[in-house]
């Protein structure tokens, strides 16, 4: 009797119905409200404005919900965090395929530098973001830069196939680039020049848009010439 009963219980639990398409529709809307309401104060007020009850507010829903959507207020904030990074949706080596695949390399980092730059420069809250990892050092900080961290190293998974980084150190290469165009648009809000290139205007960063290529040029020369070599 006891194997029946069982059974029957088991039976009962897999006919238990999950959400319906509409309440899943509704959940993610008010995910989408409440990871919106976030970007909303750190565009207006920064992150120490950053609260349960004013997300809430501004949202316009239960304080409920933020904890079982999101677990608490950090699991809210790296959630948040990790929507904003388009480092996840950075171009693929894939994507620029070719017979010549040195060349694809260096086609796809400037794909991913100059569209990382592009981005951030016109997203407040993602410059706000990164402003926050440069000045506080926690568990969200630290979950976003692991997982950035683990998808640029992907990236460079890819690109070690087809360039040999004993003689073309590329992770240190896109590193100085990268990080120096992250640098110069947080550095735009406080300040318009660096070294005399307007950190402001389209036309200063067209500019440093023409360095990294003619700078990801060299490199391609070089890798074709040590290619030579090698043949």
């Amino acid at each position: 009797m006891k194997g029946v009963a069982k059974k029957r219980s088991l039976t009962k639990r897999r006919n238990v119905p999950g959400p319906t398409p509409r309440k899943w529709r509704g959940r993610e809307e008010t995910k989408r409200k409440i990871l919106a309401a976030v970007g909303g104060i750190i565009r207006k007020e920064g992150f120490p404005a950053v609260r349960i009850n004013n997300i809430a507010r501004q949202a316009g829903v239960d304080k409920v919900l933020l904890y079982r959507y999101f677990g608490d207020l950090p699991g809210l904030l790296k959630e948040y965090s990790l929507s904003k990074d388009t480092y996840r949706r950075a171009p693929r080596i894939r994507d620029y395929a070719s017979s010549d695949m040195r060349e694809a390399v260096i086609t796809t980092a400037a794909a991913i530098m100059v569209g990382q730059a592009r981005t951030l420069r016109t997203d407040p809250e993602m410059q706000e973001l990164y402003r926050w990892e440069l000045s506080e050092s926690n568990d969200i900080t630290s979950a976003v830069a692991a997982s950035r961290e683990e998808y640029g190293l992907s990236i460079m998974e890819d690109f070690s196939r087809y360039v040999d980084f004993r003689t073309t150190d590329i992770p240190a290469i896109s590193a100085l680039l990268n990080g120096g165009l992250t640098y110069l648009v947080l550095r735009s809000k406080s300040a318009e020049y660096y070294n005399g290139v307007s950190l402001r205007s389209d036309k200063g960063w067209a500019r440093l848009e023409q360095a990294v290529s003619f700078l990801l040029e060299l490199l391609k020369h070089h890798l074709n010439s040590e290619h030579a070599i090698e043949g």
